[in-house]
């Protein structure tokens, strides 16, 4: 699988949850693990992607041991440790700036740059202000009556945000898809084989 499909796989793998108990099966650090792959293979295309492997690698760290810190309560509600989520927060948002410098420097593909430039920007801002919002929200005060209020506040402005951030997402992924078949950004598998030949 060409290294920017690879990259696609593991960010769906990360954003779609699919809970058991406070199990979840679709388990982020394999995701993370599969993003660091995809960036282990173009190393050589952009230096970008040798940071992205190793933050990717930190996350991938990072979320499974929040695995171990996660719990549902009695109703099946599962709750992640905040410090995790304001990790994994900036570590998405450091992720995309990372891969979309190196499409934007590499590619040769208007349809591919101009978007990686204006997503390099967007999309981590709209992830950093979500994830920050949803922290806000989701560990509410001790006060019940305050806690909904500011559930109730803070859930109305968060809406539109997680719009946003949900097609800022999927524009990126089309991009890393659009990206795929450029032959700078096949791997190094097939850089090897190229330069043999």
């Amino acid at each position: 699988m060409a290294p920017l499909s690879l990259a696609v796989v593991g960010v769906l793998v990360v954003v779609l949850d699919l809970n058991v108990g406070s199990f979840d099966v679709l388990f982020d650090p394999v995701g993370y693990a599969v993003v660091a792959l995809a960036a282990h293979r173009l190393v050589a295309v952009h230096p970008a992607f040798v940071r992205a492997r190793a933050v990717a690698w930190v996350v991938a760290t990072t979320t499974l041991l929040g695995a171990f810190l996660r719990h549902a309560d009695a109703g099946g509600v599962v709750t992640e440790n905040p410090l995790v989520i304001l990790v994994e927060t900036l570590v998405q948002a450091g992720l995309v700036v990372l891969f979309c410098t190196a499409l934007e420097e590499r590619s040769t593909d208007a349809r591919v740059t101009a978007p990686a430039s204006t997503l390099r920007l967007a999309l981590p801002v709209a992830i950093v202000i979500t994830g920050l919002l949803s922290l806000a929200v989701a560990f509410p005060l001790s006060t019940p009556d305050l806690a909904i209020t500011r559930v109730a506040g803070w859930g109305l402005l968060l809406l539109p945000l997680l719009m946003i951030t949900v097609v800022l997402a999927v524009w990126f992924l089309r991009v890393l898809r659009r990206a795929t078949p450029d032959p700078r950004f096949a791997g190094r598998r097939t850089v090897e084989r190229v330069s043999v030949s």
